[in-house]
């Protein structure tokens, strides 16, 4: 073939339904592949393990055996794959592998994972219900060098480990789409982790002790855990957490407190009524609230201690009263940092203006953005907004009328934006 003498790093092999090993006698050019890195295999049904079988296994499975120069494997559609064998260990370059939509998997033994992999993803096998079974391997979490875990569309997966830990080299833990009951059973040794994502984990009830100790975690988003009701007694981490996303967590209530948090979302978290003790830190750059209890919360607390924030958006849902914004008044203090370049607000049903009052001290303000207001009929006066450079106006029927672009009467209050957009 003319394959052996060209030099291949990249090889995908796709639909060869029949064939049961890359060393069959037609394939034994693979074996001179020395510069192939990246090999994909695809939609091999009579794959049973990856790996060369052990003696007495041979005469009972289909066995494939995979180059040992590989760095990057994606095994996908392989539907009758049960198991990696015992022989990937001699994979000594292997450092990604990926497996995707292999319906008969259900576990994987740590004691065949290569000791090099870095990188672990696992897609759309729909019984996976364990996915590092270390229980004859009892040192594997302090040993792998395992940094990257991925999970998606795996909807049997109730536990990471068999053990309860992670990995204690892990740096980021992203899981997608499963009935996971939990994501450690403690934190341990583990102190590299820098990010955690969980969406759509739907049975998870809380998250392990220890998060405190994670210096290094920066990120940390929950989407879809709607039966995670608190967040361990701990706490969070005091240094280095710089992001929180919370979306649909319908049972959380409080908030832990943030020490050197940068940029904060909260959306669709209903029940959410307070911010914690110690409130929100100062030094906040970005406040995204789609959630209009927690925005309440906020604003009773009051914004202007945010005196680093950046970044704003507003669900107005719950201020039915709110008529001019911003505005001061009894228990609620609405008055804007001035350090705000970005300004979004949204659902506020009865207000009707904003205030050049409230944002004459916004000089940097460089984006604003206004959605669903439909009684707002005016802006700040034009020298309010001095500074800014993007306007958009999204379902505001009164304001579309009268800021209309070259015919509204107001028109020439935000001539001057450089770009302004009205319903596209």
């Amino acid at each position: 073939m003319m394959l052996e003498s060209m030099k291949v790093e990249d090889l995908s092999i796709d639909g060869c339904e029949e064939l049961a090993s890359l060393w069959q006698t037609k394939w034994g050019w693979l074996a001179s592949l020395r510069s192939l890195h990246n090999l994909k295999i695809q939609h091999w049904p009579q794959i049973v393990s990856m790996g060369a079988a052990k003696v007495e296994e041979q005469a009972e499975l289909v066995q494939l055996d995979i180059p040992c120069n590989i760095e990057h494997l994606t095994i996908q559609g392989c539907e009758g794959l049960e198991k990696l064998s015992a022989t990937l260990q001699s994979l000594m370059c292997l450092r990604k592998l990926e497996l995707v939509e292999c319906p008969k998997l259900v576990s994987l033994l740590t004691d065949n994972l290569p000791p090099t992999l870095k990188s672990l993803k696992i897609l759309c096998c729909k019984n996976l219900q364990c996915l590092l079974d270390d229980r004859e391997n009892i040192n594997f979490s302090g040993t792998s060098l395992l940094e990257s875990l991925e999970i998606s569309n795996c909807e049997a997966l109730k536990s990471v480990s068999s053990s309860g830990k992670l990995p204690v080299r892990l740096k980021s833990l992203r899981i997608w789409w499963s009935k996971l009951d939990y994501i450690a059973l403690e934190i341990g040794d583990n102190i590299c982790l820098e990010s955690i994502e969980l969406i759509r984990c739907t049975n998870i009830k809380y998250l392990p002790e220890g998060l405190d100790r994670l210096s290094r975690l920066q990120c940390i988003d929950l989407g879809g855990c709607s039966n995670l009701d608190c967040f361990p007694a701990s706490g969070l981490p005091a240094s280095n957490l710089k992001s929180v996303s919370l979306s649909g967590c319908l049972k959380l209530e409080v908030l832990p407190n943030f020490y050197s948090l940068q940029e904060l979302w909260i959306s669709n978290c209903p029940m959410m009524k307070s911010i914690g003790e110690a409130g929100l830190p100062t030094n906040l750059t970005s406040l995204f609230m789609y959630d209009p209890n927690f925005s309440k919360v906020v604003m009773e607390w009051g914004l202007h201690r945010l005196t680093s924030l950046k970044k704003l958006r507003i669900d107005g849902s719950d201020f039915i009263d709110v008529v001019s914004f911003p505005h001061v008044k009894i228990g609620m203090n609405m008055k804007l940092p001035p350090s705000l370049t970005r300004f979004e607000i949204i659902n506020f049903k009865n207000l009707r203006k904003l205030s050049s009052k409230g944002f004459q001290n916004l000089t940097s303000l460089q984006f604003l953005s206004i959605e669903n207001c439909p009684k707002l009929k005016s802006l700040p006066k034009k020298e309010m907004l001095p500074s800014l450079l993007v306007l958009f106006i999204y379902n505001c029927p009164v304001l579309k009328k009268r800021y209309r672009r070259d015919k509204g009467k107001l028109w020439s209050n935000i001539a001057h934006i450089p770009c302004v957009r009205i319903d596209n």
